[in-house]
């Protein structure tokens, strides 16, 4: 989702894309959210 659609917020992938955000639980989806900062801010750093 990242790579080819672009997503840079978890909500955007867990409900807008997925719909994954129905059954994770709250926890689950904020481990979700800090992975996706911290493969972004990475996949960034590389870019440049």
């Amino acid at each position: 989702l990242v790579d080819h659609e672009w997503v840079r917020r978890a909500d955007d992938a867990l409900w807008r894309r997925t719909k994954q955000g129905m059954w994770l639980n709250a926890d689950q989806q904020s481990r979700v959210s800090q992975w996706l900062v911290e493969y972004t801010q990475q996949r960034l750093s590389l870019a440049s």
